[in-house]
């Protein structure tokens, strides 16, 4: 089934509008410098019970150690550094960054979404500290 916009008129006002959204969104993202980033890990413990596989009535118990892949970038964006964190998975890791490269990011209230460098695909992590950027221009 097509769309009867009725007139040419109609058709215009439609384009303009889904234009102006789209550079709207568009315009969410600023182009970031990648100040610094680094590990931050964090090493969990936990333990794996289970029946026991030979029918015995007791419960063995056993240690398995489990590690969240973290880590911390500093953005400079508009006159301010973010410190955010992100966690690493398949698809992030932290030696897809480089110092000094621009990145599109986003704020989001006390969030920073970031697109990932390999595929473009958005990440959100918590802003951890913001200040005020203090260096004087480079010449």
């Amino acid at each position: 089934m097509l769309i009867d916009f009725g007139d040419a008129h109609m058709f215009r006002l439609i384009t303009v509008l889904l234009l102006l959204a789209t550079i709207t969104l568009a315009a969410d993202w600023k182009q970031a410098r990648i100040a610094d980033f680094q590990d931050v890990s964090e090493g969990a413990g936990g333990t794996i019970s289970g029946p026991a596989s030979n029918g015995v009535s007791t419960t063995p118990t056993t240690h398995a150690a489990s590690t969240i892949l973290k880590c911390e970038v500093t953005l400079v964006l508009d006159g301010k550094t973010y410190t955010t964190q992100f966690v690493q998975d398949s698809h992030f890791q932290m030696t897809d960054l480089e110092r000094g490269k621009f990145i599109p990011v986003r704020i989001e209230g006390k969030k920073i979404a970031m697109q990932r460098p390999s595929d473009g695909k958005e990440i959100k992590g918590k802003i951890l500290r913001e200040e005020a950027d203090n260096q004087p221009p480079k010449k």
